[in-house]
């Protein structure tokens, strides 16, 4: 593809919602309410700062956690651009059975945002681990939801040992279009400088184009001040450009594929029929992929099954793991 063919199309690469984002529906950041429509208390959960030691680093990253409940451990795990309050409905539907335990990846929420570490899936993959050691958590249940489930899929590849079971909600990991844009734009020379340009303009409508769900209603403008703050800082701002070119990286994809099959942990697919997102057809495709995967569709939801039908979602959970327990 010729360059200059290329530029037109990066509103579209960054914008991963494209023609379905909540831009496309007309809204705009003074429509929405000011708080959710349904509670939470995801602000009155413990929060603790658990220091993470890393091979290579001299100081231990600081990674943000919220805590909450009792039991057997489940750890959570958040996707691209939100952080651990994308769970707030999830926490107290699973605080009854188990310990939750909720971190902020590095560079979002309250984490550090490391500009100097690699954002690889490996990277993620053990910084996970070194997470779960420094817990002490016995084999924790993980949760992925979106670039979380794909970073979990990781995890569960390398640290086979470490967990127990694992949940991935529509997760990325298939190769398409957007992605070898993507690529393409990470390798430009001036790639990062368009990237800035274009997220700095508007961080709240880009914020708010990169979440999608079935009933727009739910969205807040808590919830787009929540995670468009990670715009305002420029260290969060870069870890975030990193993502995006070592993360969602076309060839770990590949890679991951590789790996799926020989995965030996008990997995759930959780999946929505409708997804801006993430396809639909990545749930069957790696349930395929992955020996004795079990695939599940939920009904009314998107992307983010655990904002939209968070009891559905905890039930799928429970229901998981009552062999397991």
């Amino acid at each position: 593809m010729k360059i200059l063919n290329f530029f037109p199309l990066l509103p579209w690469v960054i914008c991963f919602s494209a023609s379905q984002g909540f831009c496309a529906q007309g809204l705009r950041f003074e429509d929405l309410p000011a708080l959710p429509k349904r509670s939470h208390t995801y602000f009155e959960l413990e929060s603790i700062q658990v220091p993470v030691p890393l091979p290579g680093r001299s100081q231990p990253l600081l990674i943000h956690c919220k805590v909450a409940g009792e039991g057997a451990p489940v750890l959570l795990l958040h996707g691209l651009m939100t952080d651990s309050y994308s769970f707030r409905y999830l926490i107290p539907l699973l605080a009854s059975h188990y310990r939750v335990i909720v971190p902020d990846l590095p560079g979002a929420g309250q984490s550090d945002a490391p500009v100097d570490f690699e954002m690889s899936p490996e990277s993620i993959a053990q910084m996970i681990s070194g997470l779960i050691g420094a817990l002490g958590l016995d084999r924790p249940y993980v949760v992925g939801n979106s670039l979380g489930g794909y970073e979990a899929l990781w995890f569960a590849s390398l640290y086979p040992d470490q967990l127990r079971r694992l949940v991935v909600i529509h997760a990325p990991g298939f190769i398409e279009a957007k992605y070898l844009l993507l690529d393409l734009l990470a390798d430009l020379p001036l790639g990062k400088f368009i990237y800035l340009s274009l997220v700095k303009k508007d961080p709240k409508a880009f914020t708010m184009q990169n979440i999608h769900y079935e009933d727009p209603s739910i969205l807040s403008q808590q919830e787009v001040l929540k995670y468009s703050a990670i715009f305002k800082d420029e260290a969060r701002t870069e870890v975030f450009w990193h993502v995006l070119g070592q993360s969602l990286a076309t060839g770990p994809m590949q890679r991951l594929h590789k790996r799926l099959p020989s995965l030996k942990v008990p997995t759930l697919l959780l999946w929505a029929k409708h997804d801006a997102l993430a396809s639909p057809a990545f749930g069957p495709r790696f349930q395929k992929l992955i020996p004795g995967s079990q695939l599940v569709w939920l009904d009314h939801t998107s992307h983010f099954t655990q904002v939209e039908v968070p009891e559905q979602t905890a039930e799928q959970i429970l229901q998981f793991d009552s062999d397991g327990r």
